[in-house]
């Protein structure tokens, strides 16, 4: 059977078509169990983070594939500046190996040609590799998403050397600071937002270059955990693939890979 698919570009993202692409993706991901969650919110389909159909962006934001009037395949861009794009892209598992991603992406690099380009793939997702090699694409990186369950931590509230510097652990839209001291200089800190109901995310991990080495990263982070499970469930993290001294860390703390993505650059 012969599928012939209309080519399409938008330039600002409206509710209908957020919401096709959002069903889209939502059948990509029960068909699939290699679509990294990595970086997704409950029901994230688009790079894009605006949903303002009246914006105008100066280049597509959007292109997708057609068929028969149905919207069946799309490729989201998420430029931050002028120089650097995200793009993320989805086909229904019916119209897949018909060369539609290869369209979108052939007509997105032709837009954006200029720019510096960044994907992520599960390395599960040969098929869609096998595209992003083919077109120019370099695997730069692996990112792995860590997990760490607090029904194994003991609650215990902050030590003296742990403290609350920003933040308040009910807000949905603020991080919160975590700072680590000893004999009074502050030598780490991380921060913690709300994923969701029963799950937290730590990021920015850091101990400062001269207290590395010295088991401040564990000591501030087994704090936080046991903390943080009189009202959680679970702890999420990422990190970089070669960041092997924090693999280290996080797997002695507990935490276990629970997904993994690799990052492909042009």
């Amino acid at each position: 059977m012969t599928f012939i698919f209309d080519m399409k570009k938008s330039y600002a993202i409206s509710k209908d078509l957020r919401e096709i692409c959002t069903n889209i993706y939502e059948i990509c991901k029960n068909e699939n169990q290699y679509i990294p969650r990595l970086f997704f919110g409950e029901n994230e389909a688009l790079s894009v983070s605006y949903d303002d159909s009246n914006r105008v962006n100066p280049l597509p934001v959007l292109y997708y594939g057609v068929h028969e009037g149905k919207t069946v395949g799309f490729l989201s861009a998420d430029f931050y500046n002028n120089e650097i794009v995200d793009i993320c892209g989805y086909v229904l598992p019916k119209y897949r190996k018909l060369n539609l991603m290869s369209s979108l992406l052939d007509s997105f690099l032709t837009d954006y040609n200029d720019f510096y380009i960044s994907a992520m793939l599960n390395s599960k997702n040969s098929t869609g590799c096998a595209v992003l090699s083919h077109l120019g694409f370099e695997k730069t990186a692996t990112e792995y998403m860590m997990k760490f369950s607090l029904s194994s931590a003991c609650y215990k509230t902050l030590p003296k050397y742990v403290k609350i510097v920003d933040g308040d652990l009910e807000s949905t839209t603020q991080s919160v600071k975590f700072e680590m001291v000893s004999q009074g200089a502050t030598v780490g800190s991380c921060l913690i937002e709300l994923f969701n109901d029963r799950t937290v995310c730590i990021h920015d991990v850091l101990v400062f270059a001269k207290y590395r080495g010295m088991g401040y990263g564990f000591k501030m982070l087994d704090a936080v955990i046991s903390y943080l499970s009189k009202d959680h469930t679970y702890v999420l993290l990422h990190v970089s693939g070669d960041n092997k001294p924090a693999i280290s860390l996080y797997k002695k703390l507990g935490f276990v890979v629970v997904d993994s993505a690799e990052i492909y650059e042009m």
